[in-house]
């Protein structure tokens, strides 16, 4: 079960029921394998998650090689990911006495990964009239570990042998701090405040000891303080907002340039140089790359080049 509250998802092995808000997920679901991906939220710090439901069939060996796709593709991409598995498998790593041959292949496989149990306890969450056992899994990324809490097996009926896996997923919001922009500093407020402050000059002779010394440093760097947060008050820094201007487009464009200036640059080296004798009457071409082809190849990249950067920049000066 994927649903409910606002970034609290229970979850179930078996089914998955998608209640979304609008644009906020996106689905895949194939046999035994069912992943939802929850966008990043930035009014709340969210990051992007996937959300997976994994059967793993008593008859193959775990785990499912669609499974596997999925985690190496989280991993590749820096994804973080959070499983939800019937497992069918047996491991005192998740709270069984014993470990069967299902649990240690499995086992061997996570120690692979960057996947964490993080079953707790031995509370069963398969309970029929013939056994009670832990099968039921639920792993996530280094990253989602910490996003992971109150995980626990609910109490409440399921009308199913697997009881209902209950977890939130949070994150602290950092609140952003007023701060002071030392360049927003008003100086004729800052110097007024600070002759207010300090009054007339303390003659040298009055200062007989350290004791008096330290005192007036002390007071000095006060007066200074309070000029200046009085000349340059605390602000809040508004959040920074996205490039909502760039588009798949202008992403198309930027590679492309990116593709032929590369390959320009790589090609400088079999550019045609091209020489004058003293009498100016003949034109000698010499190829430092050893094929005329190569150098006219160059050229025409180099010109390509300019002609991709040239677009480019019309098409962001348009916005």
């Amino acid at each position: 079960m994927v649903g409910g509250k606002q970034h609290s998802r229970g979850t179930d092995p078996g089914t998955v029921d998608q209640r979304p808000r609008p644009n906020k997920w996106t689905l895949t679901d194939e046999r035994d394998l069912c992943a939802v991906k929850l966008l990043a939220d930035t009014a709340t710090g969210l990051p992007e998650v996937v959300l997976a439901s994994v059967y793993m069939a008593e008859t193959d060996v775990p785990p499912p090689q669609k499974m596997e796709r999925l985690i190496k593709y989280c991993e590749q991409s820096g994804q973080h990911i959070v499983v939800a598995t019937d497992s069918n498998a047996h491991h005192p790593l998740w709270g069984m006495e014993l470990a069967n041959d299902r649990g240690k292949n499995l086992i061997e496989y996570l120690f692979t990964t960057n996947l964490q149990i993080l079953n707790k306890g031995t509370v069963p969450t398969f309970v029929n009239k013939r056994c009670r056992t832990i099968i039921d899994l639920t792993l996530a990324s280094e990253g989602a570990v910490n996003l992971v809490q109150d995980l626990h097996v609910s109490e409440e009926a399921s009308f199913s042998d697997h009881r209902w896996i209950r977890f939130n997923l949070e994150t602290t919001i950092k609140e952003q701090q007023p701060k002071r922009n030392p360049r927003k500093t008003d100086r004729k407020i800052y110097i007024d405040k600070l002759h207010q402050s300090l009054g007339e000059p303390v003659a040298p002779g009055r200062l007989l000891d350290t004791a008096q010394i330290e005192t007036q440093v002390t007071e000095l760097t006060s007066n200074i303080l309070s000029s200046y947060n009085s000349a340059c008050p605390l602000s809040e820094s508004a959040p920074r907002q996205g490039q909502h201007w760039w588009g798949p487009e202008l992403e198309r464009l930027r590679r492309r340039y990116v593709n032929i200036k590369s390959r320009a640059v790589g090609a400088r080296q079999a550019e045609l140089y091209t020489t004058r004798t003293n009498a100016g009457s003949r034109t000698r071409e010499l190829n430092v790359g050893g094929d005329l082809s190569l150098a006219h190849a160059a050229v025409r990249m180099r010109s390509e080049c300019i002609m991709a950067r040239g677009w480019l920049r019309a098409q962001i000066s348009s916005l």
